[in-house]
């Protein structure tokens, strides 16, 4: 069963390649994320200090919302 190994290799060198891109694409959406986080934290404090009211969200007769 010796021929299987190559392949096995690939998939093994396949696999870690992507565990790396995998890695990159956390991290950099982690950055993202956290500021999308600190910007809705602003937001939040802006609405409460400008004492908007709730927003509810009503559906029409057509199911849309508004």
């Amino acid at each position: 069963m010796t021929s299987s190994l190559p392949c096995r290799e690939l998939d093994t060198d396949y696999l870690s390649l992507l565990s790396v891109w995998i890695d990159q694409a956390l991290s950099n959406n982690l950055s993202v994320a956290l500021d999308l986080a600190q910007a809705h934290k602003w937001l939040r404090q802006i609405t409460d200090c400008l004492r908007y009211p709730e927003y509810e969200c009503h559906e029409d007769k057509l199911g849309r919302l508004g």
